[in-house]
């Protein structure tokens, strides 16, 4: 598990360079809110993926924190 999955959540543009994960389906979302009329903009998707970003990143810190950084 590295930092670039984990992190790549908070953007389309991130999201889309990402392929594990949560990030998939939030492109998927982005793409079928697309087709039913609904646009997704980067301002609205980032605020979505900040959260998402936060919710992944969180529970790995207790991990990764120790293991790398001491």
């Amino acid at each position: 598990m590295g930092a670039l999955p984990l992190g790549g959540n908070a953007t389309a543009i991130g999201a889309s360079a990402d392929a594990v994960g949560l990030v998939p389906v939030l492109v998927l979302v982005l793409v079928l809110a697309e087709r039913g009329g609904d646009r997704i903009g980067l301002c609205r998707f980032t605020g979505y993926g900040l959260v998402v970003t936060v919710i992944t990143v969180a529970p790995a810190v207790p991990y990764l924190w120790p293991r790398y950084l001491t």
